[in-house]
């Protein structure tokens, strides 16, 4: 069975890909949504961004496993989080609360019908690029550690769920909170690669969401053929 994958850029690198995930072969299936961030699902009205998320959950196969990769674009020193707590002088971690929960919560209300074997939340990888120029964020240690706080609080709320998180953080991060460069392809997305070990950086919950799924067994063939 496929993972669908659904998100903006960071959806990519999985794309068309065979690898082990959550203990078994999958290949990666786009549902391809450019731009899209936490932010959209938070505030959804009338956005187009959500309504392509939505179209794309109403197609999702019976049974299937989804991989969400939205949230990264988030967390750049020149959007998002960072700038609206720079601009608009608000509390840090009133905006990232705001922001997790209500992208998780978005997630649920539209998928809680769906009859769905696994949802797996990925998380934002550690930058790639240097903060300077255009990507320097003033608070370089405070914006780093932003970057922690929202994977921290995906992780946490996604578990509380029963959904699984892929710490892509984790496995890209260096000891000074930037990219250790073992994994990113460029300066914001992670190589192809990563996904043949990302069965080591998955995340399960202690107790598992129920799958809301099918089983066919269960049923009866119904003959249609006339009575003779």
């Amino acid at each position: 069975r496929p993972l669908i994958i659904l998100g903006e850029s960071h959806s990519l690198s999985p794309a068309n890909l065979y690898f082990e995930f959550n203990g078994k072969l999958k290949k990666g299936k786009n549902a391809f949504i450019a731009g899209i961030k936490m932010y959209n699902l938070v505030y959804p009205d009338a956005s187009y961004y959500t309504n392509c998320l939505i179209e794309h959950i109403k197609t999702l196969p019976i049974n299937c496993d989804i991989l969400i990769c939205i949230g990264e674009i988030d967390t750049r020193p020149n959007e998002g989080i960072w700038k609206v707590h720079l601009e608009k002088n608000k509390d840090l971690n009133e905006i990232i609360e705001d922001t997790v929960h209500g992208y998780i919560n978005f997630l649920c209300i539209n998928l809680k019908d769906k009859y769905l074997n696994s949802v797996t939340i990925q998380g934002v990888p550690a930058p790639g690029y240097t903060l300077e120029g255009d990507k320097d964020p003033g608070d370089k240690s405070g914006f780093l550690e932003m970057i922690k706080k929202v994977n921290y609080r995906l992780k946490d709320v996604a578990l509380e769920k029963g959904w699984n998180f892929l710490d892509v953080y984790n496995a890209t991060v260096n000891s000074e909170g930037v990219s250790n460069l073992k994994w990113h392809i460029d300066d914001y997305h992670l190589s192809p690669l990563f996904y043949h070990e990302a069965d080591k950086w998955l995340i399960k919950p202690k107790v598992q969401a129920k799958p809301t799924t099918i089983d066919f067994s269960n049923y009866k063939t119904v003959s249609l053929s006339k009575p003779s």
